[in-house]
C-alpha cells in the first residue's frame, strides 16, 4: 500500500509513521503536497495542532485531496485532521473544508469535565458495517478540547465524556476520520489498522 503523511509543519510525526511502518506494511512518505491523483493509495491528515494555521495550510491542498478521492484513493484523518474536515470550528478563525456537514465546537466548561479531555475511552460502533463493527468496545486513547457537533449519517462510532456523545468515527465514502489517535491506542489501534486495511482494499 503506498501511503503518505500530510506535513503540517506543526507537530513530530514520528509516532505516526512508526505506527504506518510497523501496522501497515508500509514505510510511509512524509509529503508537503499529494501530488497527482492515483499516486497514493492512503493519505493522512496528522493530528496536531491548531484549527486556523491547519485549515490555511489545507486549503492549499484542497483540491489535490479531492482529486486523490475522485480517482479512488483513500484519506484518513485524525483528531484535528478529522475535525478539519468540517465547515468551521470554534478554536480560532478559518473555514474547513467542509467535506463533513457540522461544526466543531468547545467541550462546555459548564460540564465540570477536565479539558483538554486526555485518556482512554470505550468505542461504541452505532452504525454496524464491515469491516468496522470489530472495533465495537475497542478502548482508545483521545487528546483533544473540541469535538464534532453534527448530524452526519457518517458517524458510525462514538464515545462518551461525562455526558457528552461523542463522534470518534465518521466513513463517508473513501474518507476515514477518528476523534481518537491510533497510533497512541496500543492493541486498540492495531485492531484499527486491520480494519482500515481491510476497507482501502476492498
Amino acid at each position: 500500500m503506498r501511503i503518505a503523511i500530510v506535513d503540517n509543519g506543526i507537530g513530530n510525526l514520528g509516532n505516526l509513521e512508526n505506527y504506518v511502518l510497523r501496522t501497515m506494511d508500509s514505510r510511509p512518505e512524509i509529503v508537503k503536497e499529494i501530488g497527482k491523483a492515483g499516486h497514493y493509495d492512503l493519505v493522512i491528515l496528522p493530528g496536531v495542532g491548531n484549527f486556523s494555521a491547519l485549515s490555511e495550510k489545507l486549503s492549499i491542498l484542497r483540491g489535490e485531496l479531492e482529486e486523490h478521492l475522485r480517482a479512488g484513493g483513500y484519506v484518513l484523518a485524525i483528531c484535528l485532521g478529522m475535525e478539519i474536515l468540517f465547515e468551521e470550528s470554534e478554536e480560532s478563525s478559518g473555514k474547513g473544508l467542509g467535506m463533513f456537514r457540522g461544526r466543531v465546537v468547545k467541550i462546555p466548561t459548564s460540564s465540570g469535565l477536565r479539558i483538554p479531555r486526555i485518556g482512554w475511552s470505550r468505542l461504541e460502533i452505532i452504525r454496524r458495517t464491515q469491516p468496522w463493527e470489530m472495533l465495537d468496545g475497542s478502548w482508545h486513547y483521545y487528546a483533544h478540547s473540541y469535538y464534532a457537533s453534527t448530524s452526519e449519517d457518517a458517524v458510525i462510532g462514538v464515545s462518551r465524556y461525562g455526558s457528552l456523545v461523542i463522534p470518534s468515527l465518521l466513513v463517508k465514502g473513501g474518507i476515514v476520520a477518528t476523534q481518537f489517535h491510533p497510533e497512541r491506542s496500543g492493541a486498540s489501534g492495531d485492531l484499527f489498522a486491520n480494519a482500515l486495511k481491510s476497507y482501502v482494499r476492498r
